[in-house]
């Protein structure tokens, strides 16, 4: 089925094209878990291909009604919890998420749990850009408004490196349960 508004191949299930997705209305609409699933892709490739370990993504943690962004168990059968937190979660109430958190390590003592925040902060007076960014410009030809997302190469690739390196320590047989939040003022 066509985009609506232009003729062009859909995007997802949506009845719009990629770039009418994302520019409906003149506003960016991401669609929904796209840094998610950036970070989904980046773990089914690193952890996947390098541990041959299953990644869940948005599954049910076995014995509970629990469901986080990822999880998978290393060699040990220890379970690794991964949140990908936009904005901190800053919207979500504090006592609400550690109460979730204390359930999973009232189930899985050995847990490992990283937070991972993929948007902007501040750490001591260095400030860190978000991964991805929203920038507008006016098409001279058509005049419309255009907004382009952009990815920060440089913070991505050093934010993952870290990721990348947890995630190692996680397959390390002398590591123990532990709670990391990365990328938080």
């Amino acid at each position: 089925m066509p985009c609506l508004i232009c003729g062009r191949s859909m995007f997802l299930n949506t009845p719009y094209c990629e770039e009418h997705w994302l520019h409906k209305n003149n506003k960016v609409q991401v669609f929904p878990g796209m840094k998610e699933r950036f970070i989904r892709d980046f773990l089914y490739d690193f952890v996947q291909t390098n541990f041959n370990v299953y990644v869940e993504w948005n599954r049910q943690l076995p014995l509970t009604n629990i469901r986080p962004d990822f999880h998978f168990f290393n060699y040990s059968s220890r379970l690794v919890v991964i949140e990908v937190d936009e904005y901190m979660h800053r919207g979500y109430n504090k006592q609400d998420e550690d109460v979730r958190c204390n359930k999973i390590k009232a189930l899985y003592p050995e847990c490992i749990i990283v937070r991972l925040n993929v948007d902007a902060y501040t750490s001591g007076v260095q400030k860190y850009p978000p991964i991805w960014s929203k920038s507008k410009t006016v098409n001279e030809l058509t005049m419309n408004v255009e907004t382009r997302i952009t990815i920060d190469e440089v913070e991505l690739e050093r934010r993952i490196e870290i990721l990348k390196d947890i995630i190692i320590e996680c397959f390390h047989p002398n590591t123990r349960s532990a709670e990391y939040t990365l990328f938080y003022s």
